[in-house]
């Protein structure tokens, strides 16, 4: 019965080793299994950084150019203000300056008018002076004729200004 024992013993310990030894494998399969798994999640993981530090990037860039563009949009917003108030004077300064032609327009017609007169008085004066030159009358009578020839003139000139 001990040789039963002892073999018995030997065969337990024999099917020990066996069970302990695909249990060996079994560890190994699984730690070989964890590390792909490891690995393969590590990988991802890598992967999934450089993507977040792609996209970090590209935010980083696209916020830049929106700060610029904003920049941009208030630089331009100032010039279009000053273009506009440029605009405006340059606008009163037309007014003002279409005023001014204006008067001196009208001027003009008045001086052409006033011109008119006064060649109208040389005339008046010159058949004066050639009616007393025709005349041929004493002192006292030229002196009447012309003293006529004045009050015309006077009157002529008094009665013939603009409004």
């Amino acid at each position: 019965s001990l040789k039963n024992d002892e073999a018995a013993a030997k065969t337990d310990v024999q099917k020990l080793l066996e069970l302990s030894q695909k249990q060996k494998e079994e560890m190994k399969s699984l730690q070989e299994a964890l590390q792909k798994q490891l690995n393969e999640a590590t990988e991802k993981a890598e992967k999934q950084q450089a993507t977040i530090n792609v996209l970090k990037n590209e935010m980083e860039r696209k916020n830049k150019m929106i700060r610029d563009l904003q920049q941009e949009n208030k630089s331009l917003k100032t010039k279009l203000l000053s273009g506009s108030k440029l605009c405006g004077i340059r606008a009163e300064e037309s007014k003002k300056i279409q005023a001014q032609l204006k008067e001196l327009r009208y001027g003009k017609k008045d001086l052409i008018f006033r011109a008119q007169q006064l060649t109208d008085l040389e005339h008046k004066l010159t058949a004066a002076k050639e009616e007393l030159e025709k005349a041929a009358l004493d002192k006292e009578s030229q002196l009447k004729a012309l003293k006529e020839t004045v009050q015309l003139c006077l009157s002529s000139v008094l009665h013939n200004q603009p409004p």
